[in-house]
Parts: C-alpha cells; structure tokens; sequence
C-alpha cells in the first residue's frame, strides 16, 4: 500500500489480461440431454452468487453463472464423479471431471490461492504469468521448472499445456470470447472450467469460491472449515472500524495501453476497502465491474487520495513513480511516495492526520486578517471548542479542539497552515475550521482554497 504526497499490504490480486484469440470462433457444442433436477441436495453457500454445486450423491452437479463482465443468463454445467466410480448413464455427453483431480493448470494467479488454503499446491503443474505470482513455494517451483508458465493472451503454448496433461485447467473470462478458447482446448481433449470469482460482489463472496475449487479435489470439509474461519475473522476485523470517524479515501490500479481500468463502485474490492475503514475513490460508481476512467480525471479525483493500493507489476517506488509520470499530462508529476506498514490491520489505524494549507482570498483585507489571527490564537489556547455539525442526518455537539495540532497564519501570502490529527473517535475537517475560526459563512466557502500538502502516517 502506497501513500500519495499532495497532490499495497498487498490484500488484492492482481488479475491478468485473460486469454482473447481473435481467431478462434465460438463453436455450437452437441446439444445434451437434460438432467434430472431432482434428488439433488444443495451445498450451502452464504454469500457467493456465481456458482451452485449440488450433490446427486453417486456425483455432483456444479453450475457456474454468468462468468465473464456483462454476461447475461450464461451458464455451464460440469459434472464431477469419482474416479472409483461408475458414470451414471443420465450423464451421457456431459462435461464429466473424474474427482479428486491430481494435476491442475490456473490461468489466473488469484486461483492459486485457493489451492493453497487447501493444501493442494503440490497439484498445481502449470499457470499462466509466472511474473504476477506472489506465493514462495509457488515461486521457488517456478524456478525449478516444477511448475510451468503456459504463457497467457495471444502467447498462450498449447504444446506446454497438452505436455503437462492436466486433469483440469481453471481458467476465468473477461468477455465471451474466452469460450473460444476453451473450445479448443476441449477439442485437445482436455477439461476446462471457468472460474468466475472476480466478479462477486463482496470479498466473502469471493472467498467462499474455495467451495468451488474444493470440491474438485473432493475437500469440501476442509474448505468449509477453512472459509469458517476467514469468515469469522473479516467479520471481527470489519466489526471494529465499523464506526471510525473519519474514512481515508482509497485509489487503486494503474493506467494500462493509455487508459486506467478502475474496479467499479460496487465491486468487492470496493467492498472490501469499506470494509476495511476506508472509502473508494469512485465509490459513487455503480458497477460491480471494472471501467475505464480518462487520465484527466484520474488526476483530478487522485488529489482527494489518502491511500493508493493494487500499483501493478512495478517492482519499486521508482518504478511505480516513472509508470504514473508517463501517463500524465506534460507539467504533472508524482515526486514520491512512501510505502506503508504492514503491521496495521486497517488503513484508519495506520492514519495519524493530515497537513492542509488554506489559501484565504487574494483580496483579503488587513482588518480581517487581524481578525483571523486573533481566534486563531483564542482557539490554539483554549481547552476545548465544541461546533455543531451534521452526522448521518443528525446534529450532533463536536469538541474539535483535541484534533487540531497546529495552526499558523502567514499574513504576506494569505494562507493558514494546519495540520489536523486523527483519532478512532473522529477527527476535523478543514470546513469546520474555514467556518468556525476564520470566519467565513457558507456563501464564503468556495472563496478559501484547500490543498492538502500530505497525509501523516502512524
């Protein structure tokens, strides 16, 4: 996680630009027969939506839903049986995946994950951008050709992927041409499922696709237990900042080809910042999927940002600084940035305050002046200072005189330095202090400039 100057721990994956082959048509597949909804006992999902697995007891029906941005009443149905065990005829010409499976090929990063909480990494024979992986024991494979970049987009190597025989290849889409792509690897004979964890709504939702994973490997007890506990230590987690006073704003991603791809408003990984005490720059998005924001705006909101998370595949600051600057219009640049702790568990707790200069009117006259300087001083010197304000539709009393740590005024150029400190029970904001110490009324607000020169870190 990176702080921004003026103007990631790593708690997100990072997806890859998924496999799109422009060649490859979408084949109508052989159409199959039905199979007998009844029977069936439903495995209990609390929160994912993409995908429904339902056991007939001699096999297990799984159906994921809509796995690709803006798909619409898509599905696909997989059919998983032991391998010590008969095909049921009812499933002739379905897609049968003998369980446990022992070789598997991710071609996203975000899914290796899942076999790591499981205890399946062993099982993992190939994946797709061995650069993005941040597992050791992943990495350490990697470099002792144990496991196998397969390659991703157009550079994908089929002759890689058929050497490895994989019982299974979990792959994910980003729009319906991936069901070309799959296509094919079935015509080699291959099983292919598609993953749509990426586009659930909630990070619970999202993790509970180890259920999912799981019951490839027929380990569907240990992913529950497993999602259990993760499901209870969000909840803690999520519980204590619930109420923090004061949220910092969040920005995510970098601009990638010339245009910034932005999780949308809705979208877990807006979710989980809410989550996690703060509050997304495009929360006011309405899209569970990502967007595409122009740099000009992406300038503009960035100035509000306390936080930057998800920076890419940089591998320093300075490689992260020199990406930014050359996406930025000529005259605008990021001059640095610092790394945050690792050793907080929410981003409110990592925030000590923030340093503001208030640039007062041009016309501002010495009377005035004198006036500001005198309750600046009336204020510095007193114990407390209580003001009303709006607080989810109530008026509430505020002593906002703990969260004010200096305050000076330079009387040649016509600014106020102030650096405000925040606590777990709130904090202050500029406007309180534009309308309550120096004076100015509502109609007077849009006369004072706010620049916030830097967010101070615990």
């Amino acid at each position: 996680m990176f702080r921004l100057f003026s103007k990631m721990p790593r708690y997100f994956t990072i997806l890859i630009p998924f496999l799109i082959f422009n060649l490859l048509c979408c084949t109508q597949r052989a159409k199959k027969q039905p199979v007998s909804k009844s029977n069936g006992e439903n495995i209990r999902l609390n929160y994912a939506k993409g995908f429904t697995i339902c056991d007939f007891g001699n096999y297990r029906k799984i159906m994921v839903s809509d796995p690709w941005q803006q798909s619409s009443k898509v599905s696909f149905e997989y059919f998983l049986v032991d391998r010590d065990q008969k095909i049921p005829s009812e499933l002739d010409g379905q897609q049968i995946i003998r369980t446990p499976v022992s070789s598997m090929i991710c071609l996203s990063t975000s899914h290796i994950g899942f076999l790591s909480a499981i205890n399946e990494l062993p099982s993992l024979k190939g994946l797709s951008g061995a650069g993005f992986v941040s597992d050791p024991d992943v990495q350490k494979s990697v470099s002792e050709k144990k496991v196998l970049d397969v390659g991703y987009d157009q550079g994908i190597n089929y002759e890689k992927i058929l050497g490895l025989k994989p019982d299974l290849i979990m792959a994910y889409g980003v729009s319906g041409d991936v069901t070309g792509f799959i296509n094919k690897l079935q015509d080699l004979g291959l099983n292919v499922v598609l993953n749509g964890e990426y586009l659930e709504a909630t990070p619970l939702a999202k993790a509970e696709w180890i259920k999912f994973v799981a019951a490839f490997y027929n380990k569907d007890n240990e992913a529950a237990a497993y999602f259990s506990r993760v499901e209870a230590n969000y909840n803690q987690i999520k519980s204590q900042v619930a109420d923090v006073g004061i949220r910092p704003v969040v920005m995510t991603g970098l601009p990638f080809k010339d245009a910034w791809w932005m999780a949308g408003g809705k979208s877990n990984l807006a979710a989980l910042i809410s989550d996690a005490g703060g509050r997304f720059l495009w929360n006011d998005n309405n899209s569970r999927e990502a967007f595409v924001v122009s740099l000009e705006e992406v300038v503009v909101r960035s100035a509000k940002a306390d936080f930057w998370i998800n920076c890419g595949t940089v591998n320093n600051l300075n490689e992260l600084i020199a990406e930014i600057n050359s996406a930025l219009p000529h005259g605008i640049e990021v001059s640095s940035i610092q790394l945050l702790s690792y050793s907080s568990k929410d981003l409110a707790q990592s925030l000590r305050g923030f340093i503001y200069e208030l640039r007062l009117p041009i016309d501002t006259d010495a009377a005035r002046l004198t006036a500001i300087k005198e309750n600046m001083d009336k204020f510095m010197v007193a114990p407390s200072f209580n003001i009303q304000r709006m607080s989810k539709g109530k008026t509430i009393t505020k002593d906002i005189r703990p969260f004010i740590e200096s305050m000076s005024l330079d009387a040649v150029s016509k600014k106020v330095d102030l650096t405000i400190r925040h606590a777990q029970s709130g904090s202050a904001r500029p406007v309180d202090i534009i309308t309550n110490i120096l004076g100015y009324n509502t109609g007077e607000l849009g006369q004072v400039r706010v620049i916030k020169m830097e967010t101070v870190l615990n």
